[in-house]
C-alpha cells in the first residue's frame, strides 16, 4: 500500500485530473441515460466511436487478405464488440437503465483480476511461443503488485460496493441478469486486452518494424502500434453497435413517434413551444450521447496496454507505471461510482 501511495502521490497532475474527470463523467451517464433509450444512446455513441477511428485509420473492408493480416486480433475485437452489445441488452433488460444491476458493477473488477489472473497461467504453460511467454510473464509479475496492489483491498472494495448498491436496488429476480452481465463486460474487456496484446507481439516478432510482402520497410513500429489499436477500437465499436443498434429497433421505439408526441400533449402547443421542446430534447439527447461515448472510450483505454504507452508518452512516464496506475484507477473508480450510487 505505501508504494501505490507513493506512486499516486508522484504521478503526473494531467492523470490526476482526468481520473477524477472521468468518475464524474461516468457518474453522469449512469445518472443521465434515459432508461427507455438507453440503447439507442449507447449504439449512436458506438457509432461516432467507429465513425472516427474509421476516418483515421480506413473503414476496414473485409477481405481475405485483410483476415489474414488481421489474424487473431480482428476475432477477438469482433467477439468483444458482441459481448459489449449483449451486455448492454442486460443492462436495459431491467427496465430501469441498469439501476437494479449496480451490485454487480462491483463485480466486475474483481472478476477482471480473476480472469486475467487465469489467463497468465495458461499463457506461462503454453507450448507454444515458449520464449516470449517466459519473457512476458516476469514483466506481468513485476507489474502485478504496481496493478493490483493489495488483494485484501480490493475485496473490501468490492463487498462493501455490492452490499452498498445490492440493499439500494438489487432484488433475487435480477441475480442472473447481473451474473451475466458481469461476465460478458468482464470477457470483453478481456478480449480488447488480448487483441492489444497482439499488436504488440507483432510488433517483438517484426523486431520493432513493419514490413510489406515483398520484404520493404513500410513504417516505424510506433506508428504502426497506434493504428493498430485503433483498428481495434474501430472493430469493437462496429459489432458493438450492429448489436445495440438492432437491439434498439427490437426493445425500444422511436423517440419522437407521432403517438409519444400525442400522448406528451406536444401536437397540442403552438409551433413556438413545440421548436423549443424539441431543441430542449435535442440537447439533453446529444449530451448523454457524448458522455456515453467518452465512458465507453475511456474504458476501452484503459483496459488497452498500447493506448495507456501512447498516454504514458504525453505524460514523460514510463509505460509500464502509467498502465499499472490507470488500471489500478479502472479498479477504484469502478468501484467508486457504483458505491457513490448505490448509497444515494
Amino acid at each position: 500500500m505505501p508504494s501505490s501511495l507513493h506512486a499516486t502521490a508522484t504521478a503526473s497532475p494531467k492523470l490526476l485530473i482526468l481520473l477524477p474527470a472521468f468518475l464524474l463523467v461516468a457518474v453522469a451517464a449512469d445518472i443521465g441515460t434515459s432508461a427507455r433509450h438507453g440503447l439507442l444512446a449507447h449504439t449512436i455513441s458506438w457509432c461516432s466511436i467507429c465513425t472516427y477511428t474509421a476516418l483515421r485509420v480506413g473503414g476496414g473492408i473485409v477481405t481475405k487478405r485483410r483476415l489474414l493480416e488481421g489474424g487473431t486480433r480482428q476475432t477477438l475485437a469482433w467477439t468483444a464488440g458482441a459481448l459489449l452489445a449483449l451486455s448492454t441488452v442486460q443492462e436495459r433488460g431491467t427496465g430501469d437503465g441498469g439501476r437494479a444491476i449496480w451490485w454487480a458493477k462491483c463485480l466486475l473488477p474483481l472478476t477482471i483480476f480473476a480472469l486475467s489472473r487465469t489467463n497468465s497461467l495458461v499463457l506461462s504453460t503454453g507450448s507454444t511461443m515458449r520464449n516470449e511467454a517466459d519473457t512476458l510473464s516476469k514483466g506481468e509479475e513485476g507489474k502485478a503488485h504496481q496493478l493490483y496492489g493489495s488483494k485484501t483491498l480490493l475485496l473490501v472494495l468490492s463487498a462493501s460496493a455490492v452490499s452498498a448498491a445490492y440493499t439500494a436496488s438489487g432484488t433475487t429476480a435480477t441475480l442472473s441478469l447481473g451474473l451475466s452481465y458481469t461476465a460478458f463486460m468482464a470477457m470483453a474487456f478481456m478480449l480488447v486486452e488480448r487483441a492489444s496484446q497482439e499488436v504488440r507481439q507483432a510488433s517483438q516478432r517484426n523486431g520493432g518494424a513493419t514490413h510489406s510482402a515483398n520484404g520493404l520497410l513500410m513504417q516505424s513500429s510506433g506508428l504502426e502500434q497506434g493504428e493498430s489499436i485503433l483498428e481495434v477500437i474501430r472493430d469493437v465499436s462496429a459489432v458493438a453497435a450492429l448489436g445495440t443498434g438492432v437491439a434498439a429497433c427490437m426493445l425500444e421505439r422511436l423517440p419522437f413517434s407521432f403517438g409519444e408526441m400525442a400522448s406528451w400533449g406536444i401536437v397540442s402547443h403552438d409551433d413556438q413551444w413545440m421548436m423549443g421542446k424539441a431543441a430542449q430534447v435535442a440537447f439533453l439527447g446529444l449530451g448523454r450521447v457524448m458522455i456515453q461515448g467518452m465512458v465507453e472510450v475511456g474504458l476501452l483505454i484503459m483496459v488497452s496496454p498500447f493506448s495507456c504507452n501512447h498516454f504514458s508518452a504525453s505524460l514523460g512516464k514510463a509505460p509500464e507505471d502509467t498502465h499499472a496506475r490507470v488500471r489500478g484507477s479502472f479498479i477504484a473508480i469502478q468501484g467508486l461510482r457504483v458505491h457513490w450510487l448505490g448509497s444515494s
